[in-house]
């Protein structure tokens, strides 16, 4: 989608613009829906005050586990997760993971630099 913008905002920077996978259209039904409610979680965060964070918002864990879910391909998590002990397995390391990440590095969104 990138590349629909800078054809937009930049016209004079390249002389032509091949736009793969996408259509310039309203992002709508499952998408769309997911990504409002990623957004009313953060938004809905006391936090948040319209972006302008004090400290590590909250919200980022239900928006992040919302991400994941609707983001990534059943196959893959059943991979991940063939039980319900692995499963539970995985998420608790990647929440103990992403902890860790928010301690070690506060000042970073998420924690980690990547």
């Amino acid at each position: 989608m990138h590349s629909w913008l800078w054809a937009e905002r930049y016209p004079d920077v390249m002389d032509g613009v091949v736009a793969l996978a996408c259509i310039p259209t309203q992002i709508a039904g499952r998408n769309r829906m997911w990504r409002r409610m990623i957004i009313d979680d953060i938004r809905a965060d006391p936090d948040w005050h319209g972006g302008d964070y004090t400290s590590q918002p909250g919200a980022c864990a239900p928006a992040l586990q919302l991400l994941f879910t609707a983001g990534s391909a059943p196959l893959v998590q059943q991979r991940l997760g063939p039980s319900r002990d692995s499963a539970d397995a995985y998420i608790t390391r990647c929440s103990t993971l992403a902890s860790r990440d928010r301690r070690e590095r506060p000042d970073v969104p998420g924690g980690r630099v990547t």
